[in-house]
């Protein structure tokens, strides 16, 4: 048999395409992991606002078919959260007294911030506030939101990185 006339291919990457390849997809990561990070942060921040204002809504009705008052208390700081409860005012930080309804915060929102909140009543049998109040979220990427309630107890959601943007 006569030898082959084609020489033997070759199989496989060269040491250079390799590294090529291992920049390029660095850099594609420098450039998409902090995008996504604020991505992770503001859906995180709507996900809170949207839990608030659910535990809101729950308080207020509560209030209404209990026949007594609820109440939404706060607490600031590295572990902010809020707590509802029925009765009398909870403290989410500590415990004590129980917040008997709901309980969540930075545990539960881990990228979210409470910048300030304004501790509501809703009495009990039309379910309005006992006086206006708002919760601000934000994230350290500069995301904001508002979680606002009337006195008719009503609870809202706004600013530019709400779920459906508006002015408060």
């Amino acid at each position: 048999m006569p030898p082959s006339r084609h020489p033997s291919r070759r199989r496989g990457f060269t040491l250079l395409e390799v590294a090529i390849v291992l920049a390029l997809l660095g850099i594609v990561a420098a450039v998409a992991v902090p995008s996504y990070h604020q991505m992770l942060a503001r859906q995180q921040l709507r996900a809170a606002g949207e839990a608030l204002a659910l535990d809101l809504r729950m308080a207020r009705e509560t209030a209404q078919h209990s026949g007594k008052p609820s109440f939404v208390s706060f607490a600031a700081g590295p572990q902010w959260c809020w707590g509802v409860s029925r009765g009398q005012p909870c403290d989410c930080a500590s415990g004590v007294p129980a917040c008997n309804l709901a309980r969540s915060g930075a545990r539960d929102f881990g990228l979210v911030q409470l910048q300030r909140a304004d501790a509501l009543e809703f009495e009990p049998t039309l379910g309005r506030a006992e006086a206006a109040g708002a919760a601000e979220l934000a994230t350290r990427q500069g995301h904001s939101l508002q979680v606002r309630v009337g006195v008719m107890g009503r609870a809202a959601i706004c600013g530019p990185d709400a779920p459906r943007p508006g002015v408060c």
